[in-house]
């Protein structure tokens, strides 16, 4: 019986060594919109899949739904089918900057569960530095205003639950916390487990505190901003790398 390479894509064969990673499968759309030769594959789990190229680069763009758990999968789905640079374009909440802004993590602070089923808790949670440079000027050429700091990923991000858990405000805003979300500091010790390249460029979608969020044509035209400056971190990684 033949049975597929991976459990929940559903893949056969090899896919490009690019991978971006979205929580939101309506994301792929915007993805899909500046791709050429395109096709997505929407049927698995909930997972969907997204492939194409993008000024002769091919990629793959990957919606996997909700938290650590989730992300780590589709992580190591994907470096099985052959992927060895991981890119999250995600949401975040806003902490230590405006609702709205563009926040490249330099680090992620590891309140979730799942990355310490890879390394322990000492390991630290850092993207890959060329990559992170690639998509820090790129994000300068752009010209758009973006935060540099850290992201603290936790399990849990309903207000209730952030009160619960009793967020040290203070202490992440003193140490450079400038968002929370539920991947980033998996998915760079996932990566990093794995031997893949990662970096996460997430879009302050909600705010701390007062939990506000974006209107909806404010957040399509910035989640498009999202995935502009994401294609352009891809290929500034790869120009320096003489790609």
């Amino acid at each position: 019986m033949n049975q597929p390479r991976t459990w929940y894509l559903h893949q056969s064969g090899a896919l490009p060594e690019v991978a971006i990673l979205v929580g939101d499968s309506k994301r792929l759309d915007l993805f899909a919109e500046k791709l050429k030769h395109s096709d997505t594959d929407r049927s698995h789990h909930g997972f969907a899949l997204l492939k194409g190229t993008y000024e002769g680069i091919p990629l793959s763009v990957t919606a996997y739904g909700i938290g650590a758990p989730a992300i780590a999968v589709a992580i190591e789905e994907l470096a099985t089918l052959g992927a060895k640079i991981i890119v999250r374009a995600g949401t975040v909440m806003a902490l230590s900057c405006p609702l709205g802004s563009l926040i490249l993590a330099e680090g992620g602070v590891r309140l979730e569960g799942t990355s310490s089923s890879y390394l322990p808790i000492e390991f630290p949670a850092i993207p890959d530095p060329e990559l992170f440079e690639g998509f820090a000027r790129a994000l300068s050429s752009l010209g758009v205003p973006y935060y540099l700091g850290l992201v603290a990923s936790l399990d849990g991000l309903y207000p209730r639950k952030l009160k619960e858990e009793k967020i040290d405000v203070k202490l992440f805003h003193k140490f450079g916390v400038v968002g929370m979300d539920m991947e980033t500091a998996a998915a760079y010790v996932v990566s990093k487990f794995l031997g893949l390249k990662a970096v996460s460029l997430c879009l302050a979608s909600v705010e701390f505190g007062s939990f506000n969020t974006l209107a909806e044509g404010e957040r399509r035209s910035l989640e498009e901003l999202l995935v502009e400056a994401t294609l352009k971190g891809i290929k500034s990684y790869f120009e320096r790398e003489g790609w």
